[in-house]
């Protein structure tokens, strides 16, 4: 799944790239009027923070996610190290995930596959994933997401993209 702000990051790169590409002397001119070409009717780095401020406010409280960011990175909770579980398969990940200290000490580690699965499913709202990650799921037989990936971590990514597919079982 890719997030909204990644979408928007990748929109922005390409923007810079084709800028240098049509700015290149050592390619050749016909490539070059190409990249002007496209330049032309390619939206802005300012033009692709407002539509994602825009999309933000628009399906905010929907069941609706929007496709761009008005923010180029999601920032992830401190208690997660996404170098820890890059590239783990997911037996690995439920088998990585540890209790935290936190202020109702019931806080856990989460893996990052899952933290950006459900940021993506809530719209990139952290807070709404971080509470639905603490609440009872009725497709996981009304036990807390966080709780279940402890033992199965395939059964939490499943119901997330049942839900993002809104396929009710």
């Amino acid at each position: 799944m890719t997030l909204p702000n990644e979408r928007t990051r990748a929109i922005i790169q390409t923007e810079i790239f084709l800028i240098e590409l049509s700015k290149d002397k050592s390619i050749a001119d016909e490539k070059r009027q190409e990249a002007r070409r496209l330049l032309r009717h390619y939206p802005s780095r300012k033009e692709m923070l407002l539509a994602g401020e825009i999309e933000e406010k628009l399906t905010s409280g929907t069941l609706f996610n929007p496709i761009f960011s008005s923010t180029l990175d999601t920032v992830i909770p401190d208690s997660l190290t996404s170098s820890l579980y890059e590239d783990t398969d997911p037996q690995q990940l439920a088998r990585n995930v540890e209790n935290t200290q936190s202020a109702d000490k019931s806080k856990q580690q989460i893996p990052t596959v899952i933290w950006r699965a459900a940021v993506e499913l809530f719209g990139g709202n952290q807070s709404a994933a971080d509470q639905w990650l603490h609440s009872e799921a009725m497709g996981l037989g009304w036990k807390r997401p966080i709780d279940v990936m402890q033992e199965d971590t395939q059964k939490v990514l499943d119901l997330i993209t049942r839900i993002d597919r809104g396929v009710y079982t």
